[in-house]
């Protein structure tokens, strides 16, 4: 997964999409995160690839990895040939350069 980092829009039951396209939305946050279990319990882990140093939105990524047991790569756009991994499955943090 590419990604910004911010969780943006989630589907009702009835099939509509919710969007909240300002600020962090905890009701699109929690069923984000509900998703990244599932999809742990279903075997299917996650990468996720992020461009932003946003704190909130690092902390968000965080969560998310460590609720799927994933990886994340952390980057700014201007300096993606310098990230910083995380592996949850292995639980260890390391700094690339």
């Amino acid at each position: 997964m590419l990604t910004d980092g911010k969780p943006s829009a989630l589907t009702d039951s009835d099939g509509r999409i919710y969007k909240n396209a300002f600020g962090v939305d905890e009701q699109v946050v929690n069923k984000t995160l509900e998703e990244a279990v599932a999809c742990r319990r279903q075997g299917i882990p996650i990468t996720t690839f992020m461009l932003t140093e946003d704190p909130t939105l690092v902390e968000f990524v965080e969560r998310f990895t460590a609720a799927n047991k994933g990886r994340a790569f952390y980057s700014s756009a201007d300096a993606v040939e310098s990230f910083v991994f995380v592996d949850f499955l292995r639980n260890r943090k390391r700094r690339q350069r």
